[in-house]
């Protein structure tokens, strides 16, 4: 499961590689958190070299202490990584916000996407996981993708930008998953529609 730590460090402070490389990281712990899987297996899965993937590795264990997701311990020498974020299964709870790891996240079409990509369909994933039904279909707020306040601005720069990256999902998982802006008359607003075929929501 992507938990909601998770889905927030990978929305708001994660690069389109660090994405990739996150989501392989919570595919690969065992309960305690602990990594079990070797950085030349992870760089070769997520499409990237060794080398980035100890750069990220050695950033997510030198970040400022309270904001580190990830900390060496050596009891276990093989696998001295153990995760910060997201929790064991043993604590899960039903009142845990959560989306699910669905394979498409790992496929090259979704690896190779940019970053403002990723937030959109990582955002649509937990819409539709929320949703506890076979939903294909969610919609999203164009107003949290695209804003500027006094301490922030929004995940995605500009409208231009968000054309762009549209066309772009779209072009990359030709039709069996669709992204369009639409109006949404009753709530007032414009939103974000994403229609995932049936097999994209496979675990």
């Amino acid at each position: 499961m992507i938990y909601e730590d998770v889905y927030e460090f990978l929305l708001k402070k994660a690069s389109a590689k660090e994405i990739d490389i996150v989501l392989e990281m919570i595919k690969n712990t065992d309960w305690d958190g602990r990594l079990k899987i070797d950085l030349a297996t992870l760089a070769k899965r997520v499409g990237t070299t060794k080398k980035y993937v100890n750069e990220v590795i050695h950033k997510f264990t030198s970040l400022t202490r309270g904001k580190r997701i990830l900390k060496v311990d050596h009891t276990d020498s093989d696998f001295p990584y153990l995760m910060l974020l997201g929790k064991s299964s043993l604590l899960y709870s039903k009142a845990d916000r959560y989306g699910k790891k669905f394979r498409f996240l790992y496929s090259e079409a979704f690896q190779t996407l940019s970053v403002y990509a990723k937030r959109i369909l990582l955002s649509a994933v937990m819409e539709v996981s929320v949703a506890h039904s076979k939903k294909t279909n969610v919609s999203l707020d164009v107003s949290d993708f695209i804003y500027r306040n006094e301490v922030s601005t929004g995940l995605i720069p500009s409208r231009t930008v968000l054309y762009r990256t549209i066309e772009e999902i779209n072009e990359a998982f030709n039709g069996k998953l669709e992204v369009s802006l639409a109006t949404s008359f009753f709530l007032r607003k414009e939103i974000i529609r994403v229609s995932f075929e049936k097999s994209y929501l496979e675990e």
